[in-house]
């Protein structure tokens, strides 16, 4: 067996682990969101959130591991990438090309009404969601405008305060209604440590 024929099935080994990760994940996630705990452990709320960012913390090492995998494929290959090479990303990045940039953000409006909002630039437009800070409930989307949400929505930008998240929601499928409850309290718990 080649050395690239064994990268390849290390490489489609890494990416399954990853799923599998992503699926346990996404099982725990649901425990937890509709409060029927399955899984030891997950009855507890503080033991809950540290099990799912163990998951996280696990499937971003797996990136890590994915990555060096395709550096020594390219030196193996003599600096020929693959076309066929396997890029997967989050499910939030389309496959076609067209580049999903999401941006976090705590804002408080003239009122001192507080906010987590949600920026996304795709194909050429960008929109915000808006969700209670306190509730995590989700307003009326507004709609999309043209470029970069930088830009488009800078009067929102320009008192907001930047955040991050371990791993993004699906806006469509998971916040509808609301964010979900290990969202929410990572989003609040960085606002808590900058007032």
């Amino acid at each position: 067996m080649t050395s690239t024929r064994l990268l390849d099935m290390e490489l489609d080994l890494l990416e399954k682990k990853k799923t599998a990760i992503l699926s346990d994940l996404q099982y725990k996630e649901r425990q937890y969101n509709s409060g029927m705990p399955c899984d030891e452990g997950m009855s507890d709320n503080e033991v809950a959130v540290l099990i799912m960012s163990s998951l996280v913390r696990d499937r971003d090492r797996l990136d890590v591991e994915i990555a060096e995998k395709r550096i020594q494929l390219y030196e193996v290959q003599g600096g020929e990438i693959q076309e066929q090479q396997n890029l997967r990303t989050t499910p939030e990045i389309p496959v076609s090309g067209s580049h999903v940039e999401k941006g976090w953000f705590h804002w408080v409006d003239s009122d001192g009404q507080s906010y987590f909002l949600a920026f996304v630039n795709a194909k050429g437009s960008c929109s915000v969601r808006q969700f209670d800070a306190s509730s995590g409930e989700a307003f009326p989307k507004p709609e999309n405008r043209r470029g970069d949400f930088r830009d488009s929505f800078s009067e929102y930008l320009k008192q907001a305060t930047p955040l991050h998240l371990d791993q993004q929601p699906n806006l469509d499928r998971d916040c509808k209604v609301r964010l979900p409850s290990p969202v929410l309290a990572q989003l609040q718990k960085q606002v808590q440590r900058t007032s």
